[in-house]
Protein backbone atom coordinates (compact mmCIF):
# COMPACT_ATOMS: atom_id res chain seq x y z
CA UNK A 1 0.00 0.00 0.00
CA UNK A 2 2.68 2.54 1.11
CA UNK A 3 4.21 3.13 -2.58
CA UNK A 4 0.92 3.29 -4.27
CA UNK A 5 -0.65 5.36 -1.30
CA UNK A 6 2.32 7.88 -1.63
CA UNK A 7 2.17 8.08 -5.80
CA UNK A 8 -1.54 8.42 -5.58
CA UNK A 9 -1.08 11.52 -3.04
CA UNK A 10 1.21 12.86 -5.39
CA UNK A 11 -1.11 13.50 -7.91
CA UNK A 12 -3.94 15.27 -5.25
CA UNK A 13 -2.42 18.92 -4.93
CA UNK A 14 -1.41 18.99 -8.69
CA UNK A 15 -5.17 18.48 -8.83
CA UNK A 16 -6.78 20.65 -6.57
CA UNK A 17 -4.09 23.64 -7.50
CA UNK A 18 -5.28 22.71 -11.19
CA UNK A 19 -8.82 23.19 -10.17
CA UNK A 20 -8.64 26.31 -8.26
CA UNK A 21 -6.27 28.15 -10.78
CA UNK A 22 -9.40 27.65 -13.78
CA UNK A 23 -12.46 29.27 -14.04
CA UNK A 24 -13.75 27.73 -17.34
CA UNK A 25 -15.93 24.80 -16.57
CA UNK A 26 -14.95 22.47 -18.97
CA UNK A 27 -11.15 22.50 -17.86
CA UNK A 28 -12.71 21.74 -13.75
CA UNK A 29 -14.51 18.94 -15.30
CA UNK A 30 -11.17 17.57 -17.07
CA UNK A 31 -9.26 17.43 -13.90
CA UNK A 32 -11.94 15.80 -11.86
CA UNK A 33 -11.78 13.20 -14.34
CA UNK A 34 -8.15 12.72 -14.03
CA UNK A 35 -8.36 12.40 -10.29
CA UNK A 36 -10.93 9.50 -10.64
CA UNK A 37 -8.60 8.02 -13.73
CA UNK A 38 -5.21 8.89 -12.02
CA UNK A 39 -5.82 7.61 -8.63
CA UNK A 40 -5.95 4.09 -9.34
CA UNK A 41 -3.31 4.74 -12.17
CA UNK A 42 -0.89 5.47 -9.94
CA UNK A 43 -1.21 2.37 -7.49
CA UNK A 44 0.06 0.40 -10.63
CA UNK A 45 2.99 3.25 -10.92
CA UNK A 46 3.70 2.78 -7.27
CA UNK A 47 4.31 -1.15 -7.83
CA UNK A 48 5.96 -0.64 -11.06
CA UNK A 49 3.79 -2.34 -13.38
CA UNK A 50 5.20 -1.90 -16.42
CA UNK A 51 3.03 -1.46 -20.07
CA UNK A 52 4.08 -4.70 -21.41
CA UNK A 53 3.44 -6.35 -17.85
CA UNK A 54 -0.44 -6.14 -18.43
CA UNK A 55 -0.40 -6.75 -21.68
CA UNK A 56 1.15 -10.07 -21.18
CA UNK A 57 -1.35 -10.69 -18.18
CA UNK A 58 -4.07 -10.96 -21.52
CA UNK A 59 -7.06 -10.01 -19.40
CA UNK A 60 -9.76 -7.76 -19.95
CA UNK A 61 -8.25 -3.75 -19.17
CA UNK A 62 -9.14 -2.24 -16.01
CA UNK A 63 -9.73 0.94 -15.20
CA UNK A 64 -5.86 2.17 -15.01
CA UNK A 65 -5.61 0.58 -18.01
CA UNK A 66 -8.03 2.35 -19.65
CA UNK A 67 -5.87 5.63 -18.85
CA UNK A 68 -3.67 6.63 -21.69
CA UNK A 69 -6.51 6.45 -24.11
CA UNK A 70 -8.71 8.54 -22.16
CA UNK A 71 -6.82 10.92 -20.54
CA UNK A 72 -5.38 12.01 -24.02
CA UNK A 73 -9.37 12.24 -25.47
CA UNK A 74 -9.91 14.51 -22.15
CA UNK A 75 -6.65 16.79 -22.19
CA UNK A 76 -7.52 17.37 -26.16
CA UNK A 77 -11.35 18.38 -25.41
CA UNK A 78 -10.05 20.73 -22.73
CA UNK A 79 -8.26 22.23 -25.47
CA UNK A 80 -10.76 22.32 -27.62
CA UNK A 81 -9.11 20.00 -30.38
CA UNK A 82 -12.22 18.20 -30.43
CA UNK A 83 -15.39 17.10 -28.97
CA UNK A 84 -16.87 14.66 -27.23
CA UNK A 85 -18.00 11.68 -28.57
CA UNK A 86 -21.46 10.47 -27.39
CA UNK A 87 -19.62 6.85 -26.71
CA UNK A 88 -17.22 8.91 -24.56
CA UNK A 89 -19.77 11.03 -22.57
CA UNK A 90 -21.64 8.05 -21.44
CA UNK A 91 -18.08 6.45 -20.03
CA UNK A 92 -17.66 9.98 -18.42
CA UNK A 93 -21.08 9.52 -16.82
CA UNK A 94 -19.94 6.56 -15.66
CA UNK A 95 -16.23 7.78 -13.89
CA UNK A 96 -18.21 10.16 -12.11
CA UNK A 97 -20.31 8.10 -10.57
CA UNK A 98 -20.07 6.20 -7.04
CA UNK A 99 -20.33 2.79 -8.79
CA UNK A 100 -17.59 0.78 -9.84
CA UNK A 101 -16.61 1.47 -13.66
CA UNK A 102 -18.30 -1.35 -16.00
CA UNK A 103 -18.13 -0.47 -19.61
CA UNK A 104 -20.49 -0.10 -21.68
CA UNK A 105 -22.98 -3.93 -22.50
CA UNK A 106 -21.85 -4.74 -26.00
CA UNK A 107 -20.70 -7.73 -28.30
CA UNK A 108 -17.12 -8.36 -28.00
CA UNK A 109 -15.64 -7.75 -31.08
CA UNK A 110 -12.13 -8.45 -32.63
CA UNK A 111 -10.53 -5.45 -31.86
CA UNK A 112 -11.45 -5.70 -28.02
CA UNK A 113 -11.12 -8.97 -27.09
CA UNK A 114 -7.50 -9.60 -25.39
CA UNK A 115 -8.07 -12.58 -23.34
CA UNK A 116 -8.75 -14.25 -27.21
CA UNK A 117 -6.40 -12.20 -28.52
CA UNK A 118 -3.38 -14.20 -27.55
CA UNK A 119 -5.27 -17.11 -28.21
CA UNK A 120 -5.79 -16.42 -31.69
CA UNK A 121 -2.03 -16.48 -32.14
CA UNK A 122 -1.67 -20.01 -31.21
CA UNK A 123 -4.94 -20.74 -33.70
CA UNK A 124 -7.71 -18.54 -32.75
CA UNK A 125 -10.17 -16.86 -35.52
CA UNK A 126 -12.11 -13.53 -35.54
CA UNK A 127 -15.54 -14.17 -36.52
CA UNK A 128 -17.89 -11.33 -37.60
CA UNK A 129 -21.50 -12.83 -37.75
CA UNK A 130 -24.22 -11.68 -39.97
CA UNK A 131 -27.76 -12.99 -39.42
CA UNK A 132 -30.73 -12.37 -41.24
CA UNK A 133 -33.93 -11.80 -38.75
CA UNK A 134 -36.11 -12.46 -41.69
CA UNK A 135 -34.40 -14.80 -43.49
CA UNK A 136 -34.96 -18.80 -42.82
CA UNK A 137 -35.48 -20.56 -39.85
CA UNK A 138 -34.06 -17.65 -37.91
CA UNK A 139 -37.71 -15.72 -37.96
CA UNK A 140 -38.76 -18.97 -35.59
CA UNK A 141 -35.70 -18.98 -33.20
CA UNK A 142 -35.00 -17.28 -29.89
CA UNK A 143 -32.05 -15.07 -31.30
CA UNK A 144 -31.10 -13.60 -28.15
CA UNK A 145 -30.76 -17.05 -26.58
CA UNK A 146 -29.07 -18.80 -29.80
CA UNK A 147 -26.52 -16.26 -30.10
CA UNK A 148 -25.70 -16.31 -26.47
CA UNK A 149 -24.53 -19.91 -27.25
CA UNK A 150 -23.03 -19.19 -30.30
CA UNK A 151 -20.56 -16.38 -28.63
CA UNK A 152 -20.14 -19.32 -25.83
CA UNK A 153 -18.95 -21.79 -28.26
CA UNK A 154 -16.68 -19.93 -29.81
CA UNK A 155 -15.25 -18.00 -27.56
CA UNK A 156 -14.67 -21.77 -25.21
CA UNK A 157 -12.90 -22.78 -27.99
CA UNK A 158 -10.30 -18.95 -27.91
CA UNK A 159 -12.20 -17.75 -30.84
CA UNK A 160 -13.50 -13.85 -30.77
CA UNK A 161 -16.95 -12.56 -32.35
CA UNK A 162 -18.82 -9.71 -33.15
CA UNK A 163 -22.80 -10.50 -33.82
CA UNK A 164 -25.04 -7.86 -35.88
CA UNK A 165 -28.48 -9.14 -35.95
CA UNK A 166 -30.07 -6.85 -38.96
CA UNK A 167 -33.24 -6.57 -40.89
CA UNK A 168 -33.39 -8.23 -44.70
CA UNK A 169 -33.14 -4.65 -45.87
CA UNK A 170 -29.94 -4.48 -44.21
CA UNK A 171 -27.89 -7.37 -45.06
CA UNK A 172 -26.28 -6.33 -48.47
CA UNK A 173 -24.88 -2.92 -47.20
CA UNK A 174 -23.94 -5.09 -43.50
CA UNK A 175 -21.94 -7.49 -45.21
CA UNK A 176 -19.89 -5.00 -47.46
CA UNK A 177 -19.25 -3.08 -44.29
CA UNK A 178 -17.96 -6.68 -42.36
CA UNK A 179 -16.29 -7.71 -45.61
CA UNK A 180 -14.09 -4.79 -45.77
CA UNK A 181 -13.09 -5.20 -41.82
CA UNK A 182 -9.30 -6.00 -42.35
CA UNK A 183 -9.75 -7.66 -38.42
CA UNK A 184 -11.90 -10.18 -39.61
CA UNK A 185 -10.75 -13.96 -40.80
CA UNK A 186 -13.93 -15.58 -40.81
CA UNK A 187 -17.60 -14.15 -41.58
CA UNK A 188 -20.42 -16.14 -40.36
CA UNK A 189 -23.46 -15.82 -42.90
CA UNK A 190 -26.93 -16.70 -41.61
CA UNK A 191 -30.17 -16.70 -43.27
CA UNK A 192 -31.82 -18.04 -45.98
CA UNK A 193 -30.13 -18.84 -49.50
CA UNK A 194 -30.38 -15.09 -50.87
CA UNK A 195 -27.85 -14.13 -47.35
CA UNK A 196 -25.60 -16.51 -48.19
CA UNK A 197 -25.38 -15.96 -51.72
CA UNK A 198 -24.84 -12.20 -50.76
CA UNK A 199 -22.09 -13.30 -48.28
CA UNK A 200 -20.30 -15.08 -50.72
CA UNK A 201 -19.98 -12.88 -53.61
CA UNK A 202 -18.48 -10.74 -51.29
CA UNK A 203 -16.21 -12.96 -50.49
CA UNK A 204 -15.38 -14.16 -53.90
CA UNK A 205 -11.28 -13.98 -54.51
CA UNK A 206 -10.82 -12.62 -50.74
CA UNK A 207 -8.49 -14.13 -47.83
CA UNK A 208 -11.46 -14.21 -45.59
CA UNK A 209 -13.71 -17.29 -45.34
CA UNK A 210 -16.99 -17.85 -45.01
CA UNK A 211 -18.86 -19.56 -42.50
CA UNK A 212 -22.15 -20.75 -43.65
CA UNK A 213 -25.36 -21.03 -40.89
CA UNK A 214 -27.89 -23.45 -42.84
CA UNK A 215 -31.36 -21.48 -41.92
CA UNK A 216 -32.80 -21.83 -45.42
CA UNK A 217 -34.99 -24.58 -46.43
CA UNK A 218 -32.72 -26.73 -48.36
CA UNK A 219 -29.31 -25.46 -47.44
CA UNK A 220 -28.16 -27.47 -50.70
CA UNK A 221 -24.86 -25.85 -50.85
CA UNK A 222 -24.34 -26.11 -46.81
CA UNK A 223 -24.99 -29.39 -47.43
CA UNK A 224 -22.38 -30.29 -50.30
CA UNK A 225 -19.41 -29.29 -47.37
CA UNK A 226 -20.91 -31.39 -44.65
CA UNK A 227 -22.35 -28.65 -42.37
CA UNK A 228 -24.54 -29.83 -39.93
CA UNK A 229 -28.25 -28.80 -40.41
CA UNK A 230 -29.09 -27.85 -37.10
CA UNK A 231 -27.98 -24.54 -35.96
CA UNK A 232 -26.41 -25.14 -32.80
CA UNK A 233 -24.80 -28.18 -34.39
CA UNK A 234 -23.37 -26.19 -36.78
CA UNK A 235 -21.76 -23.41 -34.26
CA UNK A 236 -20.46 -26.27 -32.34
CA UNK A 237 -18.26 -27.58 -36.00
CA UNK A 238 -17.04 -24.39 -36.55
CA UNK A 239 -15.82 -24.14 -33.01
CA UNK A 240 -12.94 -26.83 -34.60
CA UNK A 241 -13.54 -26.16 -38.05
CA UNK A 242 -10.82 -25.78 -41.12
CA UNK A 243 -10.67 -23.54 -43.75
CA UNK A 244 -10.92 -25.10 -47.52
CA UNK A 245 -11.02 -23.59 -50.96
CA UNK A 246 -13.75 -24.47 -52.73
CA UNK A 247 -15.33 -23.43 -56.50
CA UNK A 248 -17.83 -20.85 -57.09
CA UNK A 249 -19.26 -19.51 -60.49
CA UNK A 250 -20.89 -16.70 -62.30
CA UNK A 251 -23.89 -15.91 -64.70
CA UNK A 252 -22.80 -12.96 -66.25
CA UNK A 253 -20.31 -11.79 -63.92
CA UNK A 254 -22.56 -12.36 -60.94
CA UNK A 255 -21.20 -14.94 -58.67
CA UNK A 256 -23.51 -17.77 -57.07
CA UNK A 257 -22.86 -20.85 -55.04
CA UNK A 258 -25.36 -23.32 -55.88
CA UNK A 259 -26.91 -23.18 -59.30
CA UNK A 260 -28.62 -21.05 -62.37
CA UNK A 261 -31.64 -22.18 -63.43
CA UNK A 262 -34.41 -21.08 -66.28
CA UNK A 263 -37.69 -22.69 -67.20
CA UNK A 264 -39.51 -24.54 -64.75
CA UNK A 265 -37.65 -23.69 -61.76
CA UNK A 266 -38.13 -20.52 -62.26
CA UNK A 267 -41.77 -20.06 -63.06
CA UNK A 268 -42.02 -22.46 -59.50
CA UNK A 269 -40.25 -19.64 -57.31
CA UNK A 270 -42.84 -17.40 -58.87
CA UNK A 271 -45.81 -19.24 -58.65
CA UNK A 272 -44.56 -19.87 -54.74
CA UNK A 273 -43.80 -15.71 -54.14
CA UNK A 274 -47.42 -15.40 -54.45
CA UNK A 275 -48.41 -17.72 -51.69
CA UNK A 276 -47.90 -16.94 -48.15
CA UNK A 277 -46.01 -18.84 -45.43
CA UNK A 278 -44.32 -17.98 -42.09
CA UNK A 279 -42.27 -21.32 -41.81
CA UNK A 280 -39.54 -23.41 -42.97
CA UNK A 281 -42.16 -26.53 -43.49
CA UNK A 282 -44.76 -23.56 -44.85
CA UNK A 283 -41.92 -22.89 -47.63
CA UNK A 284 -41.43 -26.66 -48.23
CA UNK A 285 -45.70 -26.97 -48.59
CA UNK A 286 -45.82 -23.76 -50.90
CA UNK A 287 -43.14 -25.44 -52.78
CA UNK A 288 -45.15 -28.71 -53.49
CA UNK A 289 -47.92 -26.59 -54.48
CA UNK A 290 -46.08 -24.24 -56.83
CA UNK A 291 -44.21 -27.05 -58.56
CA UNK A 292 -47.42 -28.80 -59.29
CA UNK A 293 -48.90 -25.81 -60.91
CA UNK A 294 -45.84 -25.92 -62.87
CA UNK A 295 -46.11 -29.06 -64.35
CA UNK A 296 -49.45 -28.53 -65.08
CA UNK A 297 -48.85 -25.57 -67.41
CA UNK A 298 -45.12 -25.79 -68.79
CA UNK A 299 -43.53 -23.31 -71.02
CA UNK A 300 -40.87 -24.38 -73.60
CA UNK A 301 -38.76 -22.47 -74.74
CA UNK A 302 -36.25 -22.45 -77.76
CA UNK A 303 -32.34 -21.81 -76.70
CA UNK A 304 -28.87 -22.58 -77.71
CA UNK A 305 -26.59 -23.62 -75.49
CA UNK A 306 -23.23 -23.57 -76.47
CA UNK A 307 -20.41 -25.92 -74.34
CA UNK A 308 -17.22 -25.40 -75.54
CA UNK A 309 -17.07 -25.90 -79.23
CA UNK A 310 -20.46 -27.10 -79.80
CA UNK A 311 -24.14 -25.91 -80.32
CA UNK A 312 -27.08 -27.61 -78.93
CA UNK A 313 -30.62 -25.89 -80.65
CA UNK A 314 -33.46 -27.22 -78.33
CA UNK A 315 -36.49 -26.65 -77.32
CA UNK A 316 -36.47 -27.24 -73.33
CA UNK A 317 -38.56 -26.87 -70.59
CA UNK A 318 -35.60 -26.31 -67.92
CA UNK A 319 -32.42 -26.15 -68.13
CA UNK A 320 -30.02 -25.83 -64.80
CA UNK A 321 -26.12 -25.09 -64.44
CA UNK A 322 -24.82 -25.83 -61.49
CA UNK A 323 -21.92 -25.10 -59.76
CA UNK A 324 -20.08 -28.44 -60.02
CA UNK A 325 -22.07 -32.00 -61.09
CA UNK A 326 -24.54 -33.10 -58.22
CA UNK A 327 -24.10 -36.65 -56.45
CA UNK A 328 -26.39 -39.46 -56.72
CA UNK A 329 -28.68 -41.09 -53.98
CA UNK A 330 -29.20 -37.59 -52.28
CA UNK A 331 -30.71 -34.58 -52.73
CA UNK A 332 -29.54 -32.24 -55.64
CA UNK A 333 -25.97 -30.92 -54.19
CA UNK A 334 -22.16 -31.77 -55.35
CA UNK A 335 -20.62 -34.40 -53.60
CA UNK A 336 -17.30 -32.77 -54.52
CA UNK A 337 -17.67 -28.39 -54.35
CA UNK A 338 -14.16 -28.55 -55.94
CA UNK A 339 -14.67 -30.69 -58.78
CA UNK A 340 -13.85 -27.24 -61.29
CA UNK A 341 -16.44 -27.90 -63.25
CA UNK A 342 -19.99 -27.01 -64.42
CA UNK A 343 -22.82 -29.19 -64.12
CA UNK A 344 -25.43 -28.64 -67.01
CA UNK A 345 -28.86 -30.28 -66.57
CA UNK A 346 -31.34 -29.76 -69.99
CA UNK A 347 -34.89 -30.73 -69.29
CA UNK A 348 -36.12 -32.42 -72.68
CA UNK A 349 -39.65 -33.44 -71.16
CA UNK A 350 -42.89 -31.87 -71.75
CA UNK A 351 -45.68 -33.97 -70.95
CA UNK A 352 -47.00 -33.45 -67.44
CA UNK A 353 -46.06 -37.30 -66.56
CA UNK A 354 -42.71 -36.80 -68.39
CA UNK A 355 -42.38 -33.80 -65.93
CA UNK A 356 -43.73 -35.51 -62.53
CA UNK A 357 -41.36 -38.62 -63.31
CA UNK A 358 -38.33 -35.78 -63.82
CA UNK A 359 -39.01 -34.32 -60.06
CA UNK A 360 -39.36 -37.69 -58.62
CA UNK A 361 -35.61 -38.68 -60.16
CA UNK A 362 -34.64 -35.27 -58.76
CA UNK A 363 -35.65 -35.83 -55.37
CA UNK A 364 -34.04 -39.19 -55.39
CA UNK A 365 -30.70 -37.97 -56.58
CA UNK A 366 -31.23 -39.91 -59.95
CA UNK A 367 -29.93 -37.63 -62.60
CA UNK A 368 -28.43 -40.42 -64.44
CA UNK A 369 -31.23 -42.68 -64.42
CA UNK A 370 -33.60 -40.21 -65.97
CA UNK A 371 -34.54 -40.36 -69.46
CA UNK A 372 -35.86 -37.16 -69.58
CA UNK A 373 -32.66 -34.99 -68.75
CA UNK A 374 -29.51 -34.58 -70.74
CA UNK A 375 -26.57 -34.08 -68.80
CA UNK A 376 -22.96 -32.23 -70.01
CA UNK A 377 -20.21 -30.86 -67.74
CA UNK A 378 -17.45 -27.79 -69.04
CA UNK A 379 -15.71 -24.94 -67.70
CA UNK A 380 -17.87 -22.34 -69.76
CA UNK A 381 -21.21 -22.65 -70.87
CA UNK A 382 -23.09 -19.71 -73.00
CA UNK A 383 -27.20 -19.96 -73.05
CA UNK A 384 -28.93 -17.35 -75.87
CA UNK A 385 -32.63 -17.24 -75.76
CA UNK A 386 -34.86 -17.18 -78.68
CA UNK A 387 -37.95 -16.96 -77.20
CA UNK A 388 -39.33 -13.15 -75.86
CA UNK A 389 -36.97 -12.38 -73.22
CA UNK A 390 -39.38 -10.70 -71.23
CA UNK A 391 -42.00 -13.80 -70.51
CA UNK A 392 -39.08 -15.47 -68.78
CA UNK A 393 -37.10 -15.36 -65.47
CA UNK A 394 -34.05 -17.01 -63.81
CA UNK A 395 -33.33 -17.99 -60.59
CA UNK A 396 -29.77 -17.95 -59.07
CA UNK A 397 -29.27 -19.27 -55.63
CA UNK A 398 -32.85 -19.58 -55.09
CA UNK A 399 -33.70 -16.05 -56.06
CA UNK A 400 -35.72 -14.83 -59.11
CA UNK A 401 -33.13 -12.24 -61.44
CA UNK A 402 -33.28 -11.08 -64.88
CA UNK A 403 -32.88 -12.77 -67.38
CA UNK A 404 -30.35 -11.67 -70.49
CA UNK A 405 -30.90 -12.75 -74.15
CA UNK A 406 -27.42 -14.27 -73.78
CA UNK A 407 -25.71 -15.15 -70.60
CA UNK A 408 -22.00 -16.74 -69.94
CA UNK A 409 -21.74 -18.84 -66.93
CA UNK A 410 -18.36 -20.10 -65.94
CA UNK A 411 -16.44 -21.70 -63.03
CA UNK A 412 -13.87 -20.19 -60.94
CA UNK A 413 -12.08 -23.08 -59.15
CA UNK A 414 -10.70 -22.42 -55.82
CA UNK A 415 -12.65 -19.13 -55.64
CA UNK A 416 -14.01 -19.03 -51.93
CA UNK A 417 -12.77 -20.16 -48.87
CA UNK A 418 -15.34 -21.68 -46.46
CA UNK A 419 -14.89 -22.73 -43.00
CA UNK A 420 -15.96 -26.56 -42.78
CA UNK A 421 -16.16 -29.11 -39.76
CA UNK A 422 -12.67 -31.23 -39.33
CA UNK A 423 -14.51 -34.20 -40.09
CA UNK A 424 -16.04 -33.29 -43.25
CA UNK A 425 -12.08 -32.40 -44.80
CA UNK A 426 -10.79 -35.80 -42.56
CA UNK A 427 -13.66 -37.03 -44.70
CA UNK A 428 -12.00 -35.38 -47.98
CA UNK A 429 -9.17 -37.03 -47.80
CA UNK A 430 -9.78 -40.65 -47.01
Amino acid sequence: MGAGVVASCAYAPVAINAASAVVDKRVRIIVILLVRYLWPRAGEIGRGVTHSQRRDRAVVPTQGERCEKTTRIALNYAFGRVRLAPVFSLELRNFFSTAPFRPMARSVTADDCPMVAKKNRSGGMRFAAVLNQEGGTLRTVDLSAFTDRMRQTLEAAGHCIDIEIVAGRDIVATLDRIASRHSVDIVLAGGGDGTISAAAARLMGSKKAIAILPAGTMNLFARGLGIPQTLDAAVKSFADGEVIAVDMATANGKPFVHQFSIGMHARMVQLRQAMEYGSRLGKMRASAKAAWAAINNPSAMKVTLTIGEAGIVTRTTGIGITNNLFGEGHLPYADNPAGGVLGIYVTVARRRGELVRVLFDMARGKWRDSAHVEIHQAERAVLKLHSAAKKFRAVMDGELVRLDRETTIEIHPGALNVLVPARAVQARAA
